[in-house]
């Protein structure tokens, strides 16, 4: 009798084993999760920059073929107004490319490990 409520408390105990590996499991899971949007939500403002470096660049291209069509009618030749100002939107937006590229480089690497997130939860 003492060894059939030793196995059955062996079983309990089992049972409740597995139910804890799966209450670990599903929250590492969340705090992967969690980890993963903070550390994208973190890289959204540089990319903005980036893109809208981009973009200027975009605008630079058609600047300088419209400087190309309204420069016959400046004083100066049309290809020093259409180079000048196709050489100033093309120093805007690499300065702003450059500036989102350098802001995403000096965020930290995120490295997720489950070992950090078990730290995390045991204290």
């Amino acid at each position: 009798m003492a060894q059939e409520n030793q196995q059955r408390s062996m079983f309990d105990l089992m049972r409740d084993i597995g139910g804890n590996i799966e209450k670990l499991i599903r929250s590492e899971v969340r705090l992967v999760k969690v980890e993963v949007a903070a550390a994208a939500l973190e890289r959204v403002p540089p990319v903005k920059t980036m893109a809208a470096g981009a973009i200027v660049l975009l605008y630079a291209g058609g600047l300088l073929l419209v400087a190309l069509v309204m420069g016959l009618a400046l004083v100066i030749p049309i290809w020093a107004a259409s180079l000048s100002v196709g050489f100033v939107m093309l120093l805007i937006g690499v300065v702003m490319v450059n500036s989102g590229r350098a802001k995403l480089r000096a965020l930290p690497k995120v490295d997720i490990h489950l070992a950090d997130g078990k730290k995390a939860l045991h204290g």
